[in-house]
């Protein structure tokens, strides 16, 4: 299984089988929430000491809040290939900081 989103929206035979809103929800739920805890826990293990530690945490935590967001309160709709790209990024740059 791969731990990119990205890759889930690359493959045609998996978007076929994740055609089905829980389906869907079941593979990419999780991740997003792994991600939000990861932000979450850098952002509470960081000693802010300048503003845009802060505010740059915040608003990566924000995204990521609002795509779960919009996720259970549309369950028909799906990531776009540039939110699964920056959930990637945030990903890389969070992962490490624990």
């Amino acid at each position: 299984m791969s731990n990119r989103l990205i890759d889930i929206l690359g493959d045609d035979k998996k978007m076929t089988d994740l055609q089905d809103d829980t389906a869907y929800l079941k593979s990419v739920g999780p991740r997003l929430l792994k991600l939000q805890d990861t932000i979450w826990n850098a952002f509470n293990d960081t000693i802010i000491t300048e503003t845009w530690i802060e505010s740059d945490h915040e608003k990566d935590l924000d995204f990521i809040k609002t795509l779960r967001n919009e996720l259970h309160d549309n369950p028909q709709s799906r990531l776009l290939p540039l939110e699964m790209t920056q959930c990637n990024k945030l990903w890389k740059k969070y992962k490490g900081k624990k």
